[in-house]
């Protein structure tokens, strides 16, 4: 048994302490938290050289005879966390029929909000309650339910004053109805959105360790094969490093997130 490779974690190297699973990778991978250097290269990109990458795994036995601090269990790496972002490769789907009948859905409940409350509002006049009670907000969904809520709040104070009391407390009920439900469904929908964060957040981390295991790779690759011009097409990772060129030559662009730094 040839004896493993010890690699340091500094960007660019990586810690080979076992055989790596999909579940030791996702661990590895939340250690580097929200706050890390993001591989701005696209992902396509990433996963090709990847595969070219892999292409070179036979050459681990002469690689560690040799000296070089690679083990199988770096490609290993790169083989699962690629399998693990291929999904992730393609652009993100247009929005789903189920998030179009939502927003529909919502604007059906924002339209009723304010019809109740223009109906409760000449109830109310029509037996001079206070124009103040009646005030909401519509300028967004979020506001014009708690508004709406606050609304009621009041009426219910005064509805003893207020002619025509079945109409007024179904109207009331309505109301009522609508505005759990929106809030349900706003829940709903935060839950949805920060599953969403902690899924870009994990493919970023994912893609992180991947490009930082591919380069390590590819450094000691291409120093011990420079006259191979078959293992340099596997280990010169060529798309990334067309990416790190034009960045050094024409400057890295603004990045989207303050975090973000060309791989």
């Amino acid at each position: 048994m040839s004896k493993k490779a010890k690699v340091s974690t500094k960007r660019g190297e990586v810690s080979t302490t076992g055989a790596p699973s999909e579940a030791s990778l996702l661990a590895e991978a939340h250690t580097l938290g929200p706050q890390f250097q993001r591989a701005t290269v696209a992902m396509i990109d990433v996963l090709e050289d990847a595969r070219e990458l892999l292409l070179a795994r036979g050459d681990v036995p002469d690689l560690i005879a040799r000296g070089y601090r690679v083990d199988d269990t770096m490609f290993e790496r790169v083989k699962l966390i690629r399998e693990m972002l291929a999904p992730d490769a393609s652009e993100p789907a247009a929005p789903t029929e189920e998030a179009s009948e939502m927003a529909e859905a919502a604007r059906e409940m924002r339209t009723r909000l304010v019809s109740i409350h223009d109906r409760l509002g000449r109830i109310g006049r029509a037996a001079g309650v206070d124009e103040e009670v009646f005030v909401i907000n519509t300028r967004k969904s979020s506001t014009l339910v708690s508004s709406m809520a606050a609304m009621i709040s009041k009426l219910r104070a005064v509805q003893a004053e207020l002619p025509d009391q079945k109409q007024v407390e179904a109207l009331i009920a309505e109301a009522t109805s609508l505005i759990a439900t929106e809030e349900a469904s706003r829940s709903t929908a935060q839950v949805r959105v920060q599953k969403g964060r902690e899924k870009v957040l994990k493919v970023q981390q994912l893609k992180r360790l991947l490009v930082d295991q591919m380069r390590h790779l590819s450094t000691q690759g291409l120093a011990a094969y420079p006259d191979d011009l078959v293992r340099e097409l596997s280990y010169e990772l060529k798309r990334l490093t067309k990416r790190s060129v034009k960045a050094t030559n024409e400057g890295p662009p603004a990045p989207a997130n303050p975090e973000e730094v060309p791989a």
